[in-house]
């Protein structure tokens, strides 16, 4: 193992930790006993997952410190706003722990994630029917199926299945997979034969693509989740792009996007409100755009240099434990801590884009490259919404915003990607 210097990475994720939890834990008790204990298994499952990274070589070792500053910031960030629930974050964080591990190493050991592209179609699509049919209302949203967002592990699920299109040939895998269907489900064994012969021809292959990838639109269009459809489709233009470089069904589906995009203006009214109320949030400045006001105030408080830990006032953000976290985070840290926050996740993006690079097999490459793009374009398009860059959507910010469903889907990406990075012959230590 090397040697830690003064500026190891290990050491300033422990000086945060520690820095962060012992201000709140001082100043005028917004961290009592219970959430100090929890705060410090915390920083010990951290302490000890790095490590067994690096003795074991399990693969790229800076991902998780980055995500573990991350989690870091936002985990004290809900302190400040409701300890309850930032116990509950951390309790969520353990899961996502057991999760990240055991995700890791089922991925590593089983070698046939790329011809299981049926099944990620039709574990997402029956997710999405049970959302629409017993789902509840959040938001605006009909995104909750018995206490979870299936939204979220459908995310894995579409990259995974995206990554099998792009990369993987009709062969003797699917002959397997249509067999089973024979078997169980007959009625499903000639539309997916005709399928597969469609996906023999190149032309064909990119309808193929392209249907599979309006289909989950048209889900999260009939759920009113315009944040994650645009998510979706930001995913699957920019690997169309790599994989595929056709310009004609770039521009196709940038007609497309743009067409929905202005019939859902045209036709919904709260696509309408979110679009007036980025143009001008003071034309309504005690409703529709109080939140969108109160993030703007919070953060020109913070000035360059923040509030400090414990002196601003987030709790008059709305929902800033979850949409509005970056705010919060803005208030009390400042630009300065806030850019620290941006740079962290272009960390973790540019480090995913490596491993894109360094990997040999194509369906890792892939897979690697969605979920980097996952991270980033997530990240891109909150920060964006909560700043006033866009309109703002309901999307939560990486391993920040509380949430049990999005911390847990997070870890699990993380562990995919971890487990392609521990595949490659060699990843530079530089950053």
């Amino acid at each position: 193992m090397r040697k830690l210097h003064l500026f190891s990475p290990l050491l300033l994720v422990l000086l945060a930790n520690l820095l962060g939890f012992g201000i709140l834990f001082f100043s005028e008790k917004q961290l009592d006993m219970t959430g100090l204990y929890y705060s410090l298994a915390l920083l010990a499952i951290v302490l000890f997952s790095y490590l067994l990274i690096v003795v074991f070589s399990l693969g790229d070792e800076y991902l998780f410190l980055i995500v573990s500053m991350l989690l870091t910031v936002g985990i004290i960030t809900l302190f400040r706003l409701d300890s309850e629930q930032a116990i509950r974050q951390i309790l969520a964080f353990y899961v996502g722990m057991t999760g990240f591990y055991l995700t890791y190493f089922i991925y590593r050991k089983f070698p046939a994630w790329h011809n299981l592209f049926l099944w990620y179609a039709a574990v997402a699509f029956l997710l999405f029917v049970a959302t629409l049919l017993f789902g509840t209302y959040s938001g605006g949203a009909k995104n909750w199926l018995f206490g979870f967002q299936p939204s979220e592990p459908i995310k894995i699920l579409y990259i995974l299945g995206l990554s099998c299109l792009f990369t993987a040939p009709y062969g003797e895998s699917h002959e397997k997979a249509l067999c089973f269907l024979d078997r169980h489900l007959p009625f499903l064994s000639r539309p997916a034969r005709f399928l597969l012969r469609l996906y023999d021809s190149h032309r064909g292959r990119q309808l193929l693509i392209m249907a599979y990838v309006y289909m989950h639109l048209g889900f999260l269009v009939l759920q009113r989740e315009w944040g994650s459809a645009v998510l979706y489709f930001l995913i699957y233009f920019v690997m169309q792009f790599v994989f595929e470089g056709k310009y004609l069904f770039l521009l196709m589906n940038l007609l497309l996007a743009a067409g929905g995009g202005y019939l859902g203006y045209q036709f919904l009214t709260h696509i309408q409100e979110r679009v007036a109320i980025w143009q001008n949030p003071f034309a309504d400045p005690t409703d529709l755009g109080y939140q969108i006001i109160q993030s703007l105030y919070a953060m020109s408080a913070g000035g360059f240099m923040g509030t400090g830990i414990g002196q601003g006032r987030p709790d008059y953000i709305p929902v800033a434990t979850s949409d509005f976290i970056f705010a919060a985070i803005y208030e009390e840290l400042g630009m300065l801590g806030a850019t620290a926050v941006v740079l962290l996740f272009f960390l973790l993006v540019y480090r995913g884009i490596k491993i894109t690079l360094m990997v040999k097999r194509p369906f890792s490459k892939a897979v690697a490259l969605g979920i980097s793009l996952m991270f980033g374009f997530q990240t891109l398009i909150i920060i964006g919404g909560v700043t006033k860059m866009i309109p703002l959507t309901g999307i939560t910010l990486p391993f920040m915003s509380s949430g049990g469903s999005s911390l847990a889907t997070s870890f699990i990406a993380l562990a995919i990607l971890q487990a392609i990075s521990s595949k490659t012959e060699d990843i530079s230590d530089d950053i």
